[in-house]
């Protein structure tokens, strides 16, 4: 039993070094032994930012928060993507050269300022949530100075014309497939019926129609709504 723990002791320790390791070949700097004892001494913990993603996304699932844990492991595939290769490095590996590079590498990959916006504000989250649980330093956090608001997240209008939501109510689908045809009653009844979302649409019951009315609770916000039931609406 002492005979393993003391294995256990030397294996915990390797694992320490060569995150070190991993960490400063990652920001290609030059390092002695006694940099690296150094280092491995001032770190409460030295967990790499694959396995932290990855905790992190196991965590959402376990609370029940899966919708939640997909902004993290998008941005786990993608960091794979722009790395190449597993996580295998700490924290202060991310730091604002680190940000500019995966910037100009979405840019050169024509991802979407909003689409970039997303990947940073999820990034910046889990770099907050590594500040918290002792795997990164807050001052040496890249967010301090690389600002979000470089990007721009105003999207353009893309809503229908009039004319074109018309056309597309007074379409013909008799000879379309049946998931065609579902698809344009969604999207009818969705228009006849105030916007009423996808989601609130689904979870509608007959007992959500009375004296010619429509009422339901809104999943998204919880408020009632409460409205008239038109004719085109249930045919």
């Amino acid at each position: 039993a002492y005979r393993n723990y003391i294995v256990s002791i030397i294996t915990n320790a390797l694992q320490k070094y060569q995150a070190i390791l991993l960490d400063m070949e990652a920001k290609q700097e030059n390092y002695t032994v006694s940099e690296i004892l150094t280092d491995t001494a001032t770190k409460a913990e030295l967990v790499t930012v694959e396995d932290f993603l990855t905790s992190q996304i196991q965590q959402l699932r376990d609370n029940g928060k899966v919708g939640n844990s997909y902004a993290y492991l998008n941005l786990r595939t993608t960091l794979h993507n722009f790395y190449g290769k597993k996580l295998n490095f700490l924290f202060n590996t991310v730091d604002v050269s680190f940000c500019n590079k995966f910037e100009a590498w979405m840019r050169k990959n024509q991802f979407e300022d909003t689409t970039m916006h997303y990947y940073f504000r999820t990034l910046r989250a889990t770099y907050n949530k590594a500040i918290e649980a002792k795997c990164a330093d807050r001052e040496k956090s890249p967010f301090i100075e690389y600002k979000l608001s470089r990007f721009s997240t105003k999207t353009k209008k893309r809503a229908l014309s009039k004319e074109s939501v018309k056309k597309i109510l007074k379409m013909d689908c008799s000879d379309m497939s049946e998931k065609a045809r579902l698809a344009h009653d969604v999207f009818s009844f969705s228009y006849y019926c105030g916007g009423i979302s996808l989601v609130d649409d689904a979870n509608l019951t007959p007992d959500n129609i009375v004296d010619g009315r429509l009422i339901y609770e809104r999943q998204k916000t919880h408020g009632m709504k409460n409205l008239v039931m038109l004719d085109e609406a249930t045919t």
